[in-house]
Order: C-alpha cells, then structure tokens, then sequence
C-alpha cells in the first residue's frame, strides 16, 4: 500500500467510522486480528472498537473527533486528533455530570499487507503530564485534582 493510501485510510477511519459509526466500514477498515494496545491490557477484534465507540457515545452522545495531522512511514500511520463532547450519561461508574470534556490523541496504527487497520496505540495528552483519565474524571468532576493540577 502507499503512504498515501494509508493515510487516506486513517483520514476515513476517524472521519468517517468515529464521527458517524458508520460500522460496514469500520469492518472493512478493521484487520480481523486487530490489536488495540491502548488500554492496559490488549483489545482483540473489530468488535473491541465497535464496543469502544458506542460506550463513548452512549454518554457523549454529541462526541466530535478532529482529525489535526496525519504522517505515514512504511506500514505506519501517526495521527494527531482531539476530541470534545457533552458527558450526558453515564460512563460506566461515573455519573453524567453535563460537563464538556475533551482530550488530544496521539495514536500510532499498523496497516496490513491487505490495506486494513491492524494494530493501535495512543498516547493521550492534556497539556501535561497528568494521565489523561485522571484529569478527564478531574474535569468532569468526579475525582479531587492532583497537586499539579491545583498549582496551576
């Protein structure tokens, strides 16, 4: 695949599966061994991605994601997005407080020999070196800001 093509198909991927769900494409984009490295543990499957997305829209439901750089290198794609949206349900044990919340990605994903999204990796950043579920719950007002947090 070109770089070109690669990059295309990440531009697609966050414009088009993340900001309207369009699943067909999300599983046409997604390598059946996809591997999303983004959390603490592996994420096996298309279906990891798809379950991520409707858990972040149930409770933002007007949840936007802003494709701000891409670059391609190899097998490589790096892309730099944010987001923002309303949390207006429930996050798994976390109330839906009517805040808006956001954050900036860094993600890094493997395109396959077939031209799909194999494997994916995001670094999350707020400004600072705070993890970024800390400061999100923080934002959100669900957990006590941390010293840096309160020097600022």
């Amino acid at each position: 695949m070109s770089l070109e093509t690669n990059k295309e198909l990440l531009r697609s991927h966050i414009e088009v599966f993340l900001n309207t769900g369009n699943r067909a494409l999300a599983y046409q984009q997604l390598a059946p061994d996809f591997i999303d490295h983004g959390s603490d543990q592996e994420l096996r499957g298309p279906e990891v991605a798809m379950q991520a997305y409707t858990t972040h829209h149930q409770a933002v439901p007007d949840l936007r994601f802003v494709l701000h750089d891409v670059i391609a290198e190899g097998d490589k794609v790096a892309t730099l997005i944010s987001w923002s949206g309303t949390h207006v349900n429930d996050y798994g044990p976390v109330k839906a407080t009517g805040k808006l919340t956001g954050s900036v990605a860094v993600i890094l994903w493997r395109i396959d020999e077939r031209g799909q999204i194999a494997e994916r990796w995001a670094s999350r950043f707020l400004g600072s070196a705070i993890h970024d579920a800390q400061a999100t719950l923080t934002v959100l007002g669900r957990v006590p800001p941390t010293e840096v947090e309160t020097a600022r």
